[in-house]
């Protein structure tokens, strides 16, 4: 041991060793090439033997791998349970299907993994039942047109009878291309398998193909969505829209106009889909008697949702009364003074269906000086408190920055709320209108209780809401107090509550909630989410 020391400490540096030293450095060298001659035969011998056992692990691996192919589930499965797994392949996006061209998503895709995959897909019509096409370029040779519509008739035909489900997108040249060339267009292929559309998206403008159609073959046709832009046809009219809507079994209908758009709703031919039970607007310009005068037409109504612009409701000489004794689901975003929303709303009656409200609100600015103290009024007001049964709403949705007293009167009124969504109004995030206060909806002993039956709350963009205040409210609803407006003469337990908060976490909220409920013996605690951002504003 003691030489090792010593080679160590000369081999550390460059002075001359002794005599000694380097006699003895000679025989300990000569002893260890001896041992090594040794050590070298042996350690080949392993060395080999080693090599030849990777070769027997990778030849075992490579037969584990064959036998795990042959055995893997999914080659046993029936093509019929195959295909219903490809079926979950395709996007979940409705108004994204599957395009000609498009090799990265089913049902594409699917065909490019094997033959017995390729054969599957080819045999599962409901694969090739969606597809969007996008009319981009006018500039096309025939050779290429001809091709396309080969294309088009190939995918479809694949859908045996299956509904179907079109997405057409059309750019300015796009739409001047097959305006001008119809006769000889790609969107001709589609009109042999028309009367097995189910919907039909429309984005840009389409009149040409809309031309083409005729009411009596869009036998299937039920949903229409369409978001025309203005531009690119400038012999473009709205009246082709009268065959879409001539089509005897259509439901639904979306109008989601561009706010460059020149769509009004007096173009819109709703007289001829009296059966409509889905109706979406957004931004067209007319007055409100046009919009009330339509929904006159269209008592079946379940569904209905308006965007008005500023220039939707000017001053009404005729308030004709409309009822909707079916509507269940109402969504009114507003983009005008509120007085005349609040006319409009008025002239709603006999919602005696109605199960959800959603209230958006983007209000004149002129408001914001007198909303800073009480809020905004809330044009909804007398609707929910005199035009609707107040056992049927179970979901509210409104700004926070409404008018206090109006929205407290509301909440009174409508006890049977289970779900509440407030929110603040993307215009007023610069503002501090919010005047709504979270402990209105804590629950204290022996004190009427708003939303008895509340079971989930979500509170988006406050800044005024403190995590002391939250936390009083989720531990007083999950207390079962008693409650004389409840059936079971409890307050409801809460189940969840979303919040989003513009300001820094001020506490922990869950832990606080979840020591509470373990402290009281309370058996489970509401799923709550909080989300906590800079206030940028």
């Amino acid at each position: 041991m003691w030489k090792r020391e010593i080679y160590a400490t000369v081999a550390t540096n460059n002075d001359p060793p002794s005599n000694g030293i380097v006699n003895s450095a000679r025989e300990d060298m000569s002893l260890r090439l001896k041992d090594l001659s040794r050590v070298q035969p042996e350690l080949e011998k392993l060395r080999k033997q080693l090599g030849r056992l990777e070769e027997e692990e990778n030849s075992i691996r490579q037969d584990l791998d064959m036998y795990s192919r042959i055995l893997s589930p999914i080659r046993r499965l029936p093509f019929d349970i195959l295909g219903e797994i490809f079926l979950h392949c395709l996007s979940e996006d409705e108004l994204w299907p599957p395009t000609l061209n498009d090799i990265s998503q089913a049902p594409l895709l699917l065909m490019r993994v094997c033959r017995t995959w390729r054969y599957t897909t080819l045999a599962c019509p409901r694969l090739w039942a969606s597809l969007r096409l996008e009319i981009v370029d006018a500039k096309t040779t025939p050779s290429q047109t001809g091709a396309l519509r080969r294309r088009i008739q190939e995918w479809l035909s694949r859908s045996g009878v299956c509904p179907i489900y079109l997405v057409m997108s059309s750019t300015c040249r796009g739409i001047a291309g097959y305006a001008q060339n119809r006769n000889k267009s790609a969107v001709q292929a589609l009109l042999p398998f028309m009367h097995r559309c189910d919907s039909l998206y429309l984005l840009g403008e389409h009149q040409p193909f809309i031309e083409l159609l005729a009411p009596e073959t869009l036998v299937a046709l039920r949903s229409v969505r369409i978001e025309p832009i203005k531009g690119g046809y400038s012999a473009r009219t709205w009246q082709p829209l009268a065959n879409l809507m001539a089509a005897p079994n259509l439901r639904s209908l979306y109008c989601l106009a561009s706010s460059s758009s020149d769509i009004s709703i007096t173009d819109i031919p709703l007289h001829l889909s009296p059966r409509l039970t889905r109706l979406a607007l957004h931004g067209p310009k007319t007055p409100y008697e046009d919009v009330l005068a339509a929904l006159q037409l269209l008592p079946n109504l379940c569904f209905l949702q308006i965007k008005f612009t500023r220039q939707s409701l000017p001053n009404a000489t005729v308030t004709p009364k409309v009822s909707l004794p079916r509507l269940e689901d109402l969504v009114i975003r507003e983009w005008i003074a509120i007085s005349d929303t609040a006319t409009f709303l008025n002239c709603l009656t006999d919602m005696s269906s109605l199960t959800s409200l959603e209230f958006r609100a983007s209000v004149d600015p002129a408001f914001y000086q007198t909303a800073q103290e009480i809020g905004f009024p809330f044009a909804a007001h007398t609707m929910l408190t005199k035009n609707i049964e107040p056992k049927n709403l179970l979901h509210l949705s409104i700004p926070l920055g409404l008018n206090r007293d109006q929205v407290l009167d509301c909440l009174r009124a409508l006890p049977y709320i289970i779900q509440l969504d407030l929110f603040r109004s993307a215009n007023t995030l610069r503002k501090d209108v919010e005047p709504f206060d979270l402990e209105d909806l804590v629950v204290r002993q022996d004190m009427p209780v708003l939303l008895p039956r509340l079971l989930h709350l979500t509170i988006h963009n406050s800044r005024q809401t403190t995590d002391e205040t939250v936390l009083r409210f989720v531990i007083s609803r999950i207390q079962a107090l008693p409650c004389s407006d409840a059936s079971d003469g409890k307050v409801a337990m809460l189940e969840s509550f979303e919040g989003r908060f513009l300001r820094p976490k001020q506490q922990d909220i869950m832990s606080a909630v979840r020591q509470y409920a373990s402290d009281t013996g309370i058996g489970g605690v509401p799923d709550i989410e909080l989300t906590y951002e800079p206030d940028s504003h």
